[in-house]
């Protein structure tokens, strides 16, 4: 099944979309789509320098694929991530992701004011969901049905909702706490998964706790062994690349760190359920055109 909900400003008694650049802050669009039940893929590509306004994209279930600084990162369940103006949007969702996302474009002259003070930079892991699609519901709304206030009344909402997404700044769980402790790993897991893992001792001695109390926080965190986060992370990434170029399958191997292809074919099909060669056929016809994407 597919869900999306989806609307634009379209005020009448605003202004077009020359003058936002006179509003402190603007809600320029926004949206929610649920994917459930389903074999196609849905992306969304913006190449750099073609989207002006800021994209900000909540996973309330599921998770999506993202591609930064040509690395593809998994977003889960209470995990947001910003576009700034201009950035490059990759955007991935496997219908067996089960993804819930709401996502929103604004803009406006105090935007990066806003998006400063909150410190809404990058990725960030949220304390709380549960007033998101409320939120949502109700800019879409106001969306629909415009009024002469609407401007106003989209502007109040949309601050709630930044607010909201700041909320990891302040009282953060005993989760969160735990994925500080152990975030100098993480990052180099991320930046370098690529390459030959570290053993556990040398990612213990990198967060400065013991090698047991590493595993403990590791596994509390990211409900894995290093081992397999860094395998799912080399997965991940071959499946984006598989699902949307034209590379070869033993040069996707070496692009995500395996040496050996017959070696990443076995480990992709025992994860994927289906051989690297499979999956990428599979996309020849699942794809929808380039013009339809997800936000």
């Amino acid at each position: 099944m597919r869900i999306i909900t989806s609307v634009g400003s379209n005020n009448q008694n605003e202004p077009a979309l020359q003058a936002i650049d006179n509003k402190y802050l603007y809600l320029v669009a926004c949206g929610r789509q649920v994917l459930t039940n389903t074999n196609h893929t849905f992306r969304c590509i913006r190449p750099a320098g073609s989207c002006k306004n800021y994209m900000l994209q909540v996973v309330l279930a599921g998770k999506g694929h993202h591609t930064l600084n040509n690395q593809v990162v998994t977003l889960n369940a209470a995990q947001c991530v910003l576009y700034e103006p201009n950035d490059s949007q990759h955007i991935i969702h496997y219908g067996a992701d089960n993804a819930d996302v709401i996502w929103i474009h604004f803009s406006g002259y105090g935007a990066e004011e806003i998006v400063s003070l909150l410190e809404l930079k990058g990725i960030s892991t949220l304390t709380n969901t549960s007033g998101f699609k409320q939120i949502l519901l109700q800019m879409v709304q106001e969306l629909t049905t415009p009024s002469r206030n609407s401007y106003l009344i989209c502007q109040n909402y949309l601050l709630n909702f930044l607010l909201m997404c700041s909320q990891r700044i302040k009282g953060q769980s005993s989760h969160d706490l735990s994925s500080s402790k152990i975030s100098p790993a993480l990052n180099h897991m991320v930046n370098n998964y690529t390459k030959h893992s570290l053993s556990i001792h040398e990612y213990a001695q990198m967060c400065y706790m013991s090698d047991s109390r590493f595993s403990h926080l590791f596994r509390e965190v990211t409900g894995t062994t290093p081992h397999k986060y860094i395998l799912q992370k080399r997965i991940d990434n071959a499946k984006a690349l598989l699902s949307s170029s034209d590379i070869k399958i033993s040069e996707v191997a070496a692009y995500v760190g395996f040496s050996d292809p017959y070696h990443f074919s076995r480990v992709f099909s025992k994860d994927v359920g289906m051989s690297p060669t499979q999956y990428k056929q599979q996309f020849q016809t699942a794809f929808l055109e380039e013009g339809d994407d997800v936000r």
